[in-house]
């Protein structure tokens, strides 16, 4: 045990130097979580507070926990065998087998589990969940999109490697603006309901920061029509003179 425990250290040493994997799966939540880099979105399912968000039984949770240990297991053998590729390199030979260990651990989840554990994978990856090729689609990059979203991740895989926690925090933020910037305002939109992100919360938000309207102004009263003048009385007739006494 204590030797397969040291194997497993020294594997997960080697492979911190992939960067790429690293950048795109964000900030490690616990030291002792399962690591994304061979168990995909099953590493978040297991976390406490995701695990009540998805409803997990006790039961399913600890076979998730058994099957992120065995398939973390059957990874050494690929990490050390690919240990001297190029980082890049050594995270393409691993997603076939990501793949199969996300599809194991998803027949143990309800299609509802699944779709909640994969908005908040895109929550917790942010616009470098752009890479992948399912939500590319659903929100109509194009071509020249997805080229420029590749380019960036590659310079932001390559900057996360200067500096210290709080250069690489601020690196990642810049790359974030500018995966942002790339999308239109439809696929904004998009992304953030593929993350999840209740559009009501966002409408009142919005709301919320604009400066209270102005009342309407009420119209000028009219002023009100002076009463028709009255005709003027005309004189009276004056009784006609009486004739002359002859």
């Amino acid at each position: 045990m204590n030797r397969l425990n040291t194997r497993r250290h020294e594997v997960r040493w080697l492979f911190s130097v992939v960067v790429f994997v690293l950048a795109i799966s964000g900030p490690r939540r616990d030291a002792h979580a399962a690591d994304p880099s061979f168990v995909g979105a099953l590493a978040i399912a297991v976390e406490d507070t995701v695990a009540t968000r998805l409803g997990l039984s006790e039961e399913v949770k600890a076979k998730l926990i058994e099957l992120i240990n065995r398939r973390e297991d059957e990874a050494l053998e690929i990490v050390l065998a690919n240990k001297d590729l190029p980082p890049f390199e050594q995270t393409s030979r691993l997603v076939p087998f990501v793949r199969e260990s996300e599809r194991q651990g998803f027949e143990l989840l309800t299609v509802a589990q699944r779709g909640k554990l994969d908005q908040i994978r895109i929550d917790r990856q942010g616009m470098s969940s752009l890479a992948q090729p399912a939500l590319a689609q659903a929100l109509g990059l194009s071509t020249e999109q997805q080229a420029t979203i590749k380019q960036l991740l590659a310079d932001r895989a390559g900057d996360m490697t200067k500096g210290g926690e709080n250069e690489r925090r601020i690196t990642r933020a810049i790359y974030e603006r500018k995966l942002a910037a790339m999308l239109t305002e439809g696929q904004r939109a998009g992304w953030q309901k593929a993350a999840g992100l209740a559009d009501t919360d966002l409408v009142v938000a919005k709301a919320d920061a604009l400066p209270p309207a102005e009342p309407a102004a009420e119209p000028a009263a009219e002023p009100a029509a002076e009463p028709a003048a009255e005709p003027a009385a005309e004189p009276a007739a004056e009784p006609a003179a009486e004739p002359a006494a002859e």
